[in-house]
């Protein structure tokens, strides 16, 4: 059964925009509840179900896959309370959430899309990860250079350091792997499709194209 997020949704993200303060938002709430907050908790439950099939290891408990609509304003400079977005993370369903990689889908009011990767892991799992990409690059590059995954998800992205770092030459044939500080990659989708039934399918086939590279991830980020 196919399914994505309501246009709905949509909406009520676009007029948060707006008006994002938490007397709209409480005069809102059931709006929110109704246009949000339970079909986000609905695709959630799906996208779970899709992974069961694709990669057991990232099918968790589905509630906590949908990321808080409240924002974390202690230490921003943007005080708006509630983020116009949504987003779901699937990392390992045991264990700690960054003993892996995990994966990813994002909605917001310009589009949406789907992505995998460890987004700067702590330094003790990136250097587990940094000694597999010494030894193993050959067989990573063969993932994420293969041509479909390519066509769609395009370039490693994160960010990196300028020199490759200690103990590694400044010559090793892995070079600009081990620059990294993190590994992830997405694919934008656009919005008419994300508020369609054909949604999920786009996430179940972006998900298999991905599980080569969590797999190498959470290999790297937890024995090296």
């Amino acid at each position: 059964m196919g399914m994505g997020f309501p246009k709905g949704g949509v909406e009520f993200l676009r007029d948060l925009g707006a008006h994002n303060n938490r007397d709209w938002f409480q005069a809102n709430k059931k709006r929110y509840e109704r246009e949000v907050k339970e079909p986000a908790k609905r695709l959630a439950e799906a996208i779970t179900s899709v992974l069961k099939k694709v990669d057991r290891r990232h099918a968790g408990d589905p509630a906590r896959a949908v990321g808080r609509i409240f924002r974390d304003i202690r230490f921003s400079k943007d005080k708006t309370p509630y983020y116009t977005h949504v987003w779901f993370n699937f990392p390992l369903a045991n264990g700690e959430r960054q003993a892996g990689a995990a994966y990813y889908v994002g909605i917001d009011l310009e589009g949406a899309g789907t992505g995998a990767g460890c987004w700067e892991p702590p330094p003790e799992r990136m250097e587990t990860l940094r000694a597999k990409l010494a030894k193993q690059h050959g067989a990573f590059h063969k993932i994420v250079d293969d041509k479909k995954f390519h066509e769609r998800f395009g370039d490693l992205e994160g960010e990196a350091y300028k020199r490759v770092p200690k103990p590694y030459p400044p010559d090793h044939p892995a070079g600009d792997l081990l620059k990294l500080k993190g590994v992830h990659v997405h694919a934008p989708v656009p919005l008419k499709v994300a508020t369609s039934d054909g949604f999920l399918d786009v996430v179940a086939d972006d998900f298999r194209l991905l599980a080569p590279l969590v797999a190498f991830l959470d290999k790297g980020l937890s024995s090296g």
